[in-house]
């Protein structure tokens, strides 16, 4: 067992050096720096932002209808979502061309900027529709970098026993900033259009701060790695190809089926929880006895898949059963959805909104996890080129799944009774392939804690990059 020595870095943190091991021979250190916190904040921070935005007109429709009566907000919704699918096909490439603090830093000035359009042009409608789109395109662009710099940086800051949870936290960072659209819209904005414009204020003095801390306090790398893995990373040369060739390299990862069953859970997660988000004013509909607004049930959904994912991702921290929990997750998926579906049909709406609730729960959970299943299973294959081919079908997929369950509404007597249906099958069946077919390993832990870091593996060029 290694005996573990607390030293002041003097680049700032702590660094937490393994110092013995029977396991290898010589002195032997890998860093864990508190400054991996900080980092994390602000890149959380800057993803709700950006899904803040993404939601921000939608959260306030009613309202908003009357400043923007020739704008349909759906459209700015599907603005974003190309924008960051346009964006997702070239970050990786300037990722790893320029890094994670210089993609950080540009991408939160360009999410200000598109922030600034917005509420600059507010005032004069005749400017505003324009500004208003743009703005969302600017932001759209901006928000793959906070994504999928998610992996980047649970792999370069934090060692192997607290990755999941920060990935977790990233990722579901996007849940994070619905709640707060639909919350901080309620709030401020309520029934009174004269107060957009203090809305779209607080949008970009948040993005200023975020942009400030980034500029000031955000880094690539730490002077030690904190895992082998990451060490190893390193030392990785430098090759520099196509964009073209790298979406060839980068897709060829589809060729693995365990690497094609871990993605196929992220997208039945991923899309479910996004159906379910997508048509809840339509269930408040149904529910006519119910006095609760649309703001305030998403709210609660979205704040139970954030419980859900916090307290899954601590587990999976201490023991690394990704597979175990994946397939109860999607079981309790199909049920709950089932069951949701079951009285939504009889009428039993407290059994209803109990179920739907306990299903964004398990459902939520099943994004990160499976992202992190996917790294393990693609393991030497770095980070970025798993969360870009994740980001890439995940927003095929959910807007295909969507225009599906919207054209099935209609097929029971019960509008979105189907739905639920399609989406306990989906996960039912989801789990029986995952489970009967997949056989991979976590080989991103298993070279974690095969041995401590030789130091044979840290150069001086590599350590103080930044």
């Amino acid at each position: 067992m290694a005996v573990r020595r607390k030293e002041r870095s003097t680049s700032g943190g702590n660094i937490y050096s393994p110092i013995a091991s029977p396991n290898a021979s010589g002195n032997e250190m890998i860093g864990v720096y508190n400054r991996r916190w900080i980092l994390l904040i602000i890149l959380c921070l800057l993803t709700v932002i950006s899904n803040w935005v993404c939601f921000s007109m939608s959260a306030i429709e009613a309202t908003a209808s009357s400043s923007y009566p020739g704008l349909d907000f759906s459209v700015l919704v599907s603005v974003f979502n190309i924008s960051n699918v346009v964006s997702c096909l070239f970050e990786p490439f300037f990722l790893r061309r320029i890094g994670l603090r210089r993609s950080v830093v540009i991408a939160s000035f360009i999410m200000l900027f598109g922030n600034f359009v917005k509420m600059k042009n507010y005032e004069n409608y005749d400017v505003t529709i324009y500004g208003m789109v743009a703005g969302f395109i600017l932001v759209g662009l901006s928000q793959p970098i906070f994504q999928m710099g998610a992996l980047v940086l649970a792999q370069d800051w934090f060692p192997s026993t607290e990755r999941s949870f920060v990935t977790a936290m990233l990722v579901n960072s996007n849940q994070i900033g619905m709640v707060v659209a639909y919350v901080v819209g309620g709030i401020v904005v309520g029934e009174d259009s004269s107060k957009i414009t203090p809305y779209l204020q607080y949008m970009t003095y948040s993005s200023l701060v975020c942009f400030v801390a980034s500029v000031f306090l955000f880094k690539s790398l730490p002077p030690l790695p904190p895992s082998r893995s990451a060490a190893t990373k390193r030392q990785k040369p430098a090759v520099q190809k196509s964009i073209v060739s790298y979406w060839k390299d980068s897709f060829k990862l589809m060729l693995c089926k365990n690497f094609n069953l871990a993605i196929f859970c992220y997208l039945v997660s991923s899309a479910s929880a996004n159906v379910v988000s997508a048509d809840l004013s339509v269930l408040l509909e149904e529910d006519e006895a119910s006095n609760v607004g649309t703001s305030t049930v998403a709210s609660t959904f979205l704040g139970f898949m954030v419980i859900g994912t916090v307290l899954v991702g601590w587990y999976l921290n201490r023991t690394h059963l990704y597979k175990e929990s994946s397939l109860v997750l999607l079981g309790l998926s199909s049920v709950t959805a089932l069951a949701s579906g079951l009285c939504f049909e009889y009428g039993m709406f407290s059994g209803f909104w109990f179920f739907l609730l306990f299903f964004g729960l398990v459902s939520g959970p099943g994004m990160p996890l499976n992202v992190d299943l996917a790294v393990e299973v693609a393991y030497p294959k770095e980070e970025n080129d798993v969360i870009f081919v994740i980001v890439v079908l995940s927003n095929a997929s959910n807007t295909g799944l969507i225009w599906v369950c919207y054209w099935l509404r209609n097929v029971t007597p019960i509008p979105y009774l189907s739905v639920l249906y399609v989406l306990s099958a989906l996960s039912l069946l989801t789990m029986t392939s995952f489970g009967c077919f997949f056989t991979g390993e976590y080989n991103r832990i298993k070279f974690d804690t095969e041995k401590i870091v030789s130091t044979s593996l840290i150069t001086p060029r590599t350590v103080f990059s930044s």
